[in-house]
């Protein structure tokens, strides 16, 4: 009997690239046979995710992967795909290479591609569910690691399907708790000897950079849906009560009378620590 795997997907009306921010609403639950998950790897009109979204609406707060029995990498650089067969040639895996790959992009040509790996014991804590993530594969791109994460398929994706055992996250998942425990306690010492500076200087040197543009495709991204300079910032709002201003970059609730920027968002609002807050604002820029 083939195995099969959980996915969360919704079909586009359009090409969309690098750009979740139309695809918020409308995600299906699916069991999918493995060995025609290539068929999802191979579409562009398909956007996929291994977690599951309450009613369908894919937003951080509505994210939960208590059903999910696959890992999904996104390589973009660093390592290449003999590089991986020879990491996982273990393991069971599907490996379906993107639009970029070979391409030149950000001034670089390398392999680019998903990496499918059937999993068992994966942590359904949030927090060391990522942190797992980016201990496995150390070149995954972080902007994935965020409970919106979702894949484009592509009509050209060359498949490398690998068979053996599935991958067991225990091990892993107890190492990202340790090292969960001992950046609180690193930064809660950073904190005390720092603040207000948030730690160095580069958290200014990466304000110093920032533009409206930028702020808008970093909630985007982390499924919040801005329109203009307005957005729902809780998701019990009926109305866009949060605005950004378009000078100061501050993000205001007038809801509820909460401000602040966007990293103040990422932490408040997403639960991100404010050194990751730091680090995938960057990635923007």
């Amino acid at each position: 009997m083939n195995m099969t795997v959980e996915i969360s997907y919704i079909k586009l009306k359009s090409n969309i690239i690098d750009s979740y921010r139309q695809t918020k609403k409308g995600w299906i639950q699916k069991t999918v046979e493995w060995d025609k998950l290539k068929n999802v790897l191979s579409n562009s009109k398909i956007q996929f995710s291994p977690y599951s979204f309450r009613l369908g609406y894919k937003t951080d707060f509505n994210w939960s992967n208590d059903k999910q029995d696959m890992l999904v990498f996104d390589v973009d650089d660093g390592l290449t795909i003999p590089q991986c067969q020879s990491m996982f040639k273990s393991y069971k895996y599907l490996i379906g290479t993107t639009k970029s790959h070979r391409q030149l992009k950000k001034g670089i040509v390398c392999d680019r591609y998903r990496l499918c790996i059937p999993a068992i014991n994966i942590p359904t804590e949030k927090d060391v569910y990522f942190k797992m993530l980016s201990l496995l594969v150390d070149f995954n791109d972080e902007q994935t690691e965020h409970g919106t994460g979702a894949f484009l398929g592509n009509d050209n994706a060359i498949i490398i399907y690998n068979d053996g055992k599935l991958l067991d996250c225990h091990k892993a998942s107890i190492l990202a708790k340790k090292q969960l425990e001992s950046e609180k306690i690193e930064k809660a010492s950073v904190d005390l000897d720092l603040m207000p500076s948030y730690g160095n200087n580069k958290l200014e040197v990466i304000k110093e950079q920032l533009t409206f543009e930028i702020v808008v495709d970093v909630l985007n991204s982390a499924g919040y849906e801005v329109k203009g300079n307005k957005f729902k910032l809780r998701e019990d709002e009926r109305t866009n009560s949060a605005t950004i201003n378009y000078k100061s970059l501050v993000v205001k609730d007038y809801g509820d009378g909460w401000f602040g920027d966007v990293f103040a968002v990422l932490v408040e609002y997403q639960g991100f620590s404010f050194k990751d807050a730091m680090r995938y604002v960057s990635k923007f820029i």
